[in-house]
């Protein structure tokens, strides 16, 4: 059995797409089963343990302990699941959930992380446009479908260097 030498924090918050973070989790789990325990994985969020509910009702996984931005490790932040709205005024849509996330001790920890050489922030999806109205996207480069760099309004769609997915089935 090896050592484990990757570390893998996937953040949850009320609202994640259950894709962003079922996927990841999937080819981090098979990694540490390939390299014979070579990484390690779990589900955190800002608030420490707690069941998290995500954009789909019936879809709720476990934190098993808060972030620890002292880790060296990798912390995952997945997008949202919701309405298509991404008006951050209509309740339910996919920017009004990225905005309550934003509203929570999330990106704060991720402020800390950021300033950390041994731990790095990967964001899924609109897990970049959360990081954008935290002010943590400043010279970053992100990756989003074209869509969401209008999710954040104009204000986050100057910051970083966006790098869109384009060219979409039926684009």
């Amino acid at each position: 059995m090896r050592t484990c030498v990757l570390h893998v924090q996937i953040a949850l918050y009320d609202g994640f797409d259950p894709l962003d973070v079922l996927g990841p989790f999937e080819v981090l789990h098979s990694a540490d089963e390939f390299s014979g325990g070579g990484v390690s994985t779990e589900f955190v969020s800002a608030e420490g343990a707690r069941e998290v509910g995500s954009g789909f009702p019936s879809t709720k996984l476990t934190a098993t302990s808060a972030v620890d931005v002292n880790k060296k490790s990798v912390i995952v932040v997945p997008g949202a699941a919701g309405s298509l709205s991404l008006d951050p005024g209509v309740a339910g849509g996919i920017g009004w959930i990225l905005g309550q996330a934003g509203s929570t001790d999330l990106p704060g920890l991720l402020r800390e992380a950021l300033a950390r050489p041994e731990v790095t922030v990967a964001t899924v999806c609109g897990g970049s446009i959360l990081l954008a109205h935290a002010g943590l996207a400043d010279d970053r480069p992100l990756v989003t479908h074209e869509r969401g760099q209008d999710l954040a309004g104009t204000k986050a769609a100057r910051r970083g260097n966006w790098c869109p997915v384009v060219g979409l089935p039926g684009r």
